[in-house]
């Protein structure tokens, strides 16, 4: 259907933005953001409700303006292949993440740049009863 889905990569440095917060937290404000066929635009926030903090809520705006969602697009297009990976699917169903290191193409079977350890806490999450908290 044409849905092509990233994830930034830790410590990706991406032109005309800064980093907010501490560097040594366990999370930072970000956003969510999308683009559908040139012609509209969503970008969500962390920080644009305060009870995001506590539940996973988002509100956003939809901008509907084709000159500035093809302007998006292009400024993520030229920024996808140093700061992200692009997360697909092998023909297992099983996740992979594929990214260019020192201009190679690298395909990870696990979440790149992450420990055993980080790995395994996140695993061993998966079996508590929190879903309704995250």
């Amino acid at each position: 259907m044409g849905v092509e889905l990233y994830e930034v990569r830790p410590g990706a440095r991406v032109s005309g933005t800064r980093r907010a917060g501490n560097v040594s937290a366990k999370g930072s404000l970000h956003t969510k953001a999308f683009v559908v066929d040139r012609q509209k635009l969503f970008v969500g926030s962390f920080n644009l409700d305060p009870r995001s903090a506590k539940l996973n809520t988002e509100l956003g705006v939809i901008i509907e303006s084709p000159e500035l969602a093809s302007l998006s697009v292009d400024w993520i297009d030229e920024a996808l292949p140093r700061a992200t990976y692009e997360v697909t699917l092998n023909h297992k169903g099983k996740l992979r993440w594929t990214g260019q290191t020192n201009g190679e193409q690298e395909v990870w079977t696990k979440d790149p740049e992450t420990s055993f350890w980080t790995r395994f806490n996140v695993s061993f999450m998966r079996i508590l009863p929190i879903k309704g908290q995250l």
